[in-house]
């Protein structure tokens, strides 16, 4: 928060496209940039192609949680989004930051405020 939002946003747009290998798009309005993933970078891309399944067989978890966004089936990879964008922000300062629109299912984008 210390720096202005431009400086933010390059830094987020960059941690997203070097570590996520991400595809992005970014909108702004009066209110808020919106970065979109399409595909996301990592957890999309690892629904949209089965990592789940053989030979793969990445983690899941099962249990209907906070941390699988109450759905359940979620890779062990993606909770670390729920945990550290929403449960902990919560917590702690009372909203998510930033707020993280993890897609329902494969093929939808990823949406970050």
């Amino acid at each position: 928060m210390t720096h202005d939002p431009a400086t933010r946003l390059r830094d987020w747009a960059r941690l997203l496209c070097v570590g996520n290998f991400g595809t992005l798009t970014i909108e702004e309005d009066d209110e808020k940039f919106l970065i979109v993933q399409d595909p996301c970078g990592s957890c999309g891309r690892q629904d949209d192609h089965n990592r789940g399944e053989p030979p793969w067989q990445l983690a899941l978890v099962r249990e209907r949680h906070p941390i699988t966004f109450c759905r359940g089936d979620v890779s062990a990879y993606r909770t670390h989004i729920a945990v550290m964008h929403t449960i902990m922000p919560l917590e702690r300062i009372g909203v998510p930051w930033p707020p993280i629109h993890c897609p329902k299912t494969a093929g939808e984008p990823c949406r970050i405020l």
